[in-house]
Parts: structure tokens; sequence; C-alpha cells
């Protein structure tokens, strides 16, 4: 049996989210703030916790504040409608209001509900499940069970009620809405201490459902564990701070062998103590140390105290405290044959620590594992204090090891070594939708419906293949991405975002994706799935070899398939056959003038219903602005001399500019027809360019390292990142 769906309504941030498990492992990732430990954090409230109570704390913020302010305007007008009233009568007032639709009623902000739904095959023990079958179906392997706040409203206005004098004082003394906090968040106390939580099991529709009238017959049903991010292990070199030590000894203490020692242990020590008239030493010491005592209280007490000494009593409970005080860690590192070294716990570090703190935990459950429940071991954060290549290794253990033990675990994490470990099956991602409202991408369906075995044509004909092997972990954790073609646009664009003017920059987590000329478009669909704001780098490419004049240029066509492909979805749509001919240069400047260099769009709907169309996607690539020029390097030396892309210049002033400049490109010979005439070879930028291919790093390098990079920023590129910035 396994979980396999959860819907989860106004909890915190997750105000209407749905994720779907795996039968084994499910990794949730995102970034922090995302809503990961939240969700972690209630299922642990709900199927562990004695006792589940939705606090004030657990409300959508957004709902809980609009509540508030609304009660309190309503409770506010009506005070200041009462001219002359006192605390009693304003009571009256107030009960009379809080009862008629429309005053101050007892509506409820937003019910708090979580849908579970359980799938079992059959195999699987379901006795504990017997009383909660609602669907006699045999074909139908599955339970619901539906958990939500409901308020007691009689409840909530007796409440009102006690509370309308401390209302009345502060309403009294509200100048200026000087109280409003204070108002408020005694009416939230009010509100939230009269809800109280019911359970159902229900039919698959969540609507015919019938109560579980005890929320521990419901916890029952499930054998969870929840390894926390913040886990007890320290790098502390005090003896009562050894977590690790304790930790191995209460997972060794579930070991029979363990068990029978300590059984017998007790008599051992007595029989040794005894054996070294340890024991009756104590007791004459002690008789004669406490000599004075005893007999000042004889004096007091009537001479009826009697004899009083010390004696040893052990226990398997001292025991094990004396061992847990006496016992550390230790590794054993062997160099040679016959030469080890021991190293104390706190040797090897938080992370190792940490990892065999998980492996503990992790196999203790296995032993505890009950197949009549539905069992879940949950994972915060297993990153925590482990080097990258350790989290990559951990990982695929964790993951081999929830197979092969057969258990359903939910992992959550911002490691991108963790993702890049996983496959596109498992990947659920939380990310914000708007203010207070998280949503969950599940990758697996995302994936599904984009591989196209017969598609000979794709570029993805596995698409699971092509992100896995590419990696899309930076993506999964990005407040914003940058798509771009090579190794120089990577050290030039990073080199640009350390500049001053673009702090704003400097302080998101960008994911940088090199996709080389033909690739960006492949990222379109995870891009829109994933609502991650993106500028795309790319170079227009045309394919004219000696222009003559700027029209050369402009009736060229563009050899970029991703600027191609991306004005065929805008013009064409998606579904309709692609387009063959690729544009001209002049098609291209008109295409991204028109459009404002957005090819996509997404929307957002806020908590206030508002529905918001936003830019998602911007195309940078070379245009009149930038000199004409085809690629970054040409762009970047149109602006640096001030010329565009067919200007032809002779050898010499080519020479010189290399010279004042300091900047690394290569010069070609004259041709052989100007040099037997004795004439100086005239060259364009592409001449410049061709013939320095081979060295665009050694190019790059020179733009950075003589500090040319702002004052040779692209127009193209520099509006790019502009557009990046304003969000």
């Amino acid at each position: 049996m396994f979980i396999s769906k959860l819907r989860i309504k106004n909890f915190k941030q997750l105000k209407d989210v749905e994720l779907n498990l795996q039968e084994r492992t499910t990794i949730l990732a995102g970034p922090n703030n995302s809503g990961k430990t939240s969700l972690i954090q209630l299922l642990n409230r709900v199927l562990s916790e004695k006792g589940f109570s939705y606090g004030k704390n657990d409300f959508n913020i957004y709902d809980l504040t609009n509540w508030a302010d609304e009660v309190y305007s309503r409770l506010k007008e009506l005070f200041e409608t009462i001219e002359d009233i006192d605390d009693e009568q304003f009571k009256k007032v107030l009960m009379d209001n809080l009862i008629v639709e429309g005053g101050l009623s007892a509506e409820s902000i937003c019910n708090f509900s979580m849908e579970i739904q359980v799938d079992y095959n059959d195999t699987d023990d379901i006795s504990n499940f017997a009383d909660y079958i609602m669907d006699l179906d045999e074909e139908h392997h599955s339970f619901y069970f539906q958990i939500q706040t409901e308020l007691d409203k009689e409840s909530y206005i007796k409440g009102i009620n006690e509370n309308s004098g401390k209302l009345y004082d502060l309403l009294k003394r509200n100048e200026n809405d000087s109280s409003k906090i204070t108002i408020i968040s005694l009416l939230t106390d009010i509100y939230s201490a009269h809800l109280t939580v019911k359970y159902y099991f229900t039919d698959e529709t969540y609507a015919c459902r019938s109560e579980i009238k005890e929320s521990s017959s419901f916890r029952k049903l499930f054998n969870f564990q929840y390894i926390a991010a913040a886990r007890p292990v320290r790098d502390s070199f005090e003896k009562e701070n050894h977590e690790l030590s304790n930790v191995l000894i209460d997972h060794a203490s579930s070991n029979p062998e363990w068990k029978a020692a300590l059984t017998d242990l007790p008599f051992d020590v007595l029989k040794t103590l005894n054996n070294a008239q340890i024991s009756k030493t104590i007791e004459n010491v002690s008789a004669i140390a406490l000599n004075d005592v005893i007999s000042s209280v004889s004096q007091t007490s009537g001479g009826h105290t009697g004899t009083v000494h010390l004696g040893l009593d052990v226990s398997e409970e001292d025991l094990q405290r004396f061992i847990k005080n006496t016992t550390n860690a230790s590794f054993e590192v062997c160099q040679n044959p016959g030469q080890s070294f021991l190293l104390s716990e706190t040797s090897q570090g938080l992370g190792f620590s940490n990892l065999i703190y998980m492996h503990t935990q992790i196999e203790s459950y296995i032993k505890l594992r009950d197949d009549s429940k539905v069992n879940l071991l949950i994972i915060e954060e297993p990153e925590s204090h482990m080097h990258p290549q350790m989290q990559y290794v951990f990982s695929r253990k964790l993951l081999k090891q929830y197979d092969d033990k057969r258990l359903q675990g939910l992992i959550s994490t911002h490691s991108s070594e963790i993702v890049r470990g996983v496959s596109f099956d498992k990947l659920r991602v939380m990310r914000e939708e708007t203010l207070f409202n998280t949503r969950i991408c599940d990758l697996s369906s995302f994936a599904s419906p984009l591989f196209d075995p017969d598609d000979e044509e794709s570029d993805t004909i596995d698409f699971r293949t092509f992100f896995e092997e590419i990696g899309i972990s930076e993506l999964i954790f990005s407040d914003a991405a940058i798509l771009y073609e090579g190794d120089t646009e990577r050290m030039y664009i990073r080199k640009i975002i350390s500049l001053p003017a673009y702090e704003k920059l400097q302080q998101k987590y960008i994911a940088y994706i090199q996709v080389g000329g033909a690739y960006a478009y492949n990222f379109k669909s995870l891009l829109e799935f994933l609502k991650i704001r993106t500028l795309i780098i790319t170079d227009i490419d045309y394919n004219v070899k000696n222009p003559n004049d700027k029209q050369d240029i402009l009736s060229s066509s563009t050899t970029n398939s991703t600027i191609n492909k991306l004005h065929d979805d805008l013009a064409f749509g998606r579904e309709a056959e692609r387009q063959m001919s690729s544009m001209t240069v002049e098609d291209v400047y008109n295409w991204v003038a028109s459009i404002n260099h957005i090819v996509i769009k997404t929307k957002k709907t806020a908590l206030d219903g508002t529905e918001t169309e936003n830019d998602l996607i911007y195309l940078a690539t070379q245009t009149e602005a930038d000199g004409y020029s085809r690629t970054l390097e040409a762009a970047m030396l149109c602006r640096k001399f001030d010329i565009d892309g067919c200007t032809k210049k002779n050898r010499s002033v080519w020479k010189n500019w290399k010279k004042d400049s300091k900047l690394k490109f290569s010069l070609p010979n004259n041709k052989k027809d100007d040099s037997d005439a004795g004439k100086e070879s005239e060259f364009t930028l592409i001449d410049i360019l061709q013939s320095t291919s081979n060295n665009k790093t050694d190019f790059m390098f020179s733009v950075i390292l003589n500090k040319c990079a702002e004052e040779m920023l692209p127009n193209y590129i520099k509006e790019g990142l502009e557009w990046l910035m304003k969000e």
C-alpha cells in the first residue's frame, strides 16, 4: 500500500496544491520558502502527532489578513454608529450583529482540507482498512480520506461574548486605528480556538463521506517516520554532545543479541562488585561518613532512625545510561596491512556524522516496517553538511534502498546534485505561483505527452534522456534562467552580471544553461511548465559570407534554428506543420521588434482572482542597433570600433586597432592579388572572426582582463539583461 495522491487546501502558502506520489521514491525539490517544509510538517502532524490542531499560524496569510480586515472594519463601523453606550449595552448590540447575516457574522476564513488517496494491490494486507471501504468494485484498488477544519459557530459566538469587554475597551481607545493590530489578533485567537478538525473516509469524489470518530484510528493506518533537516549531529568535542555515539547505541539497542547481553549484565556487574568487596566497602564507608547526620536525625526523631548506609542496585536502565556516558564512536582507518589509526567521531566532520545518522534511522525504520499499514519515510534535505559528490552518491544509494526494501519515500531537497541523480518520473517541483501561493509541478506528467518515439525528426526522440543527460537541475531551483550558446558567452555574461549596474541580478539565483545554437528551443516547453523567467541569448547567424552592403545582410537568411522555430510557433501555432524556409535577416529584425523580443508569455492568477499576463521568455539576438553583426564577438567589435557588419577596413587599420586595444584577435594575410599589386587588402568583421574562430576564448579573456567588457557590451545583451531585472 502507498499514498498515491495528496491534495491540500488552505495551509500556509499551500493554497490549493496536488501532489502525486510514486510507489517508491518521490523527490520534492524547490527553492527556499517554496513550501517544502510546510508540506512535510503537515504530513507529520496529520499522520503521527496526537491531537492535530489547526492554529492561526497555519492559515494562508492572504486569507487571514482579508478576513481580519473585514471583521475589524465591521466591528469598528458598528462601534462608531453607537453613541454613549456602556460595555454591557455594547455586548448586546455585538451579539445581535453576530447572528445577523452580513453583520459581524461567523463566516469561515477558508477551511483547511487535506485529501489522501491510498492505493493497494491484490497481494496487500488491507485488514486494517476493512472498515473504510466505500467502493465494492473489485477493479477499484483505492481508499480515500479527508481531513478538514470546521468552525463551531455557537462556540465562536460564545467566545466573542466572553471577550466583548476587551473588545469594548480596545475600540474605545482606538484613536487612528492604534489598537487595530491588537483587536485583529484577539479576533483571530478567538476564531482559531473554536476550529475543530474532522476525519472522514470517502468515495473517490470526496463527496460521499463518513466520519472517523477517533483521530487515533486514522493514524493507526500509517507507519510514518520523519527525519527532519535539523538533525542531532554537531561538530563538538564535548562528551555530552557526542550525539553520534548515542544514536548508534540506540540503533544497536534494538538488536536481539544486544538485548540478551544486557539482560544478564546487571547480575554480572553486581557479581563482580561483590567479589571485589566493593559493595561491602561502600556500605561500611557510607555508614561512617553519614554517622554525624544520622546522629542528629536520631536526636529529633525519638531515636528511631535506625542505621543508614549506601548500597548498590544496578538495573538495565542504569547500565544503558552508563554505556551511553562511557561509549564513544570511533573510525578505524587502515593504511598498510597491520597498521591502522583510530579517529574520534568528530574527526570525520558533520557530513559523515549526518550520513551515519540517516542510515541508522533508515535501518531502524525498516525493522519497524508494518505491511498491514501504509509505510512512509520522509527525509528532509538529506544533503545537509555533505559535499556535492557525496550528495549525488547518497541519493543514488538511498533510491536503491527504497526500491530494494519496497518502501515509499518522500525526499525534500534544494540540492542540484540530488536532482541530477534522479529521473524525471520521480521529480516534483515546488515554485511560487504568486504571493503566498505555491504550485507543484509534476515533471512525470509533463514529460509523458512530449515523448513521441515515432517522431524520427525530433531532436528529443527520448525526451527524458535528453533532459536527464543535458541536465536541468539548476533550472529547478532558479529565480531566472539565461540560455546561451557557448563558453565565450558564459564567460562574458557572468562578467557583465558582476558589474554594479546589474546588482539586482546578483541577488537572484540564475541558472546558466549552455545550449548551443539549436537546443534553446528544446527547453521552451519546460520553461513554460515551470514558469521560469528566461533570457535566450543567441546569434542571428546569417549565411552571407562577404556582404558588400547592408542590403546584402538584410536579404540573407538566418541559419539559427531556435529563431526560426520560435517564429513559426508564434506565426503558425505549435500544432501547425513546421515551416521549412528560413527567415531573412530583415524578417527577423521586423519580427523581434513587433513582439518586443517576447516569444512566450504566461498567465498567473493571484489569490484575489486577478489574472495577469506576464512576459516569460525574451529572445535576444543581434539587430540593426548592433551594427548588423552576426555573432557576439562581431557585435562587441562593432561597439568597440564603431563600425558595422559590412564595413571594410585596410589590414593596417585592423592591426592598429588590435595593438591599441590589446585585444586578441587574428588578422588574415593580405590576399594574393592585393599582395602582387603591392596593396593592402580590406577585411570585414566576418573575415576577422573567421580568422579568429579557433581563438574565441583567447579573445574573450583579453576583453575581460583588459577591462573592456562594459564598454563593448552589445545592445541586444544589454536590453535583454535589463528586461531580466524588471521583475
